[in-house]
């Protein structure tokens, strides 16, 4: 049986190619374990790490987030429109970017239709909801 020592080859999992390879050990933990290798394929350094351990346990995959979370509760889109157009404060404005909108506004705008203004982002940001998506719209240029 061989000793690890410095110089000595073992094979370690290499980060850089994720595969099991020869590895140059550079500096040894204790006796029985490498600390440091560098792979002897793309000549990276990095910490020793077990073949038999590496290969064992791969890493679950990261959980996807929500790109936005949305504080509204849970119902069909068509159903919160007509919910929001119920509730609007006066009659619908033509939709224009230099025009300023108030949180509850109804809007007619020329491509999406009838659509009322839910949130204001910024000085020149709004959510409105129409009758087929939530879109970002800007105001108050």
């Amino acid at each position: 049986m061989s000793q690890l020592s410095a110089g000595k080859e073992v094979s370690s999992y290499c980060n850089k190619c994720k595969l099991t390879l020869a590895h140059t050990i550079v500096v040894m933990k204790n006796e029985k374990t490498p600390g440091k290798v560098t792979c002897n394929t793309c000549k990276s350094s990095h910490a020793y790490k077990d073949p038999a351990s590496a290969s064992a346990s791969p890493k679950a995959p990261a959980k996807k987030r929500d790109k936005k979370r949305d504080s509204r509760p849970q119902i069909p889109l068509a159903e919160l429109w007509q919910q929001s157009v119920t509730k609007a404060k006066g009659p619908g404005r033509a939709y224009s970017p230099k025009s300023t909108f108030l949180v509850g506004d109804l809007l007619e705008h020329p491509t999406f239709g009838t659509g009322v203004v839910d949130k204001i982002f910024d000085r020149t940001k709004m959510e409105v909801i129409f009758q087929d998506n939530i879109r970002t719209l800007m105001h108050n240029i």
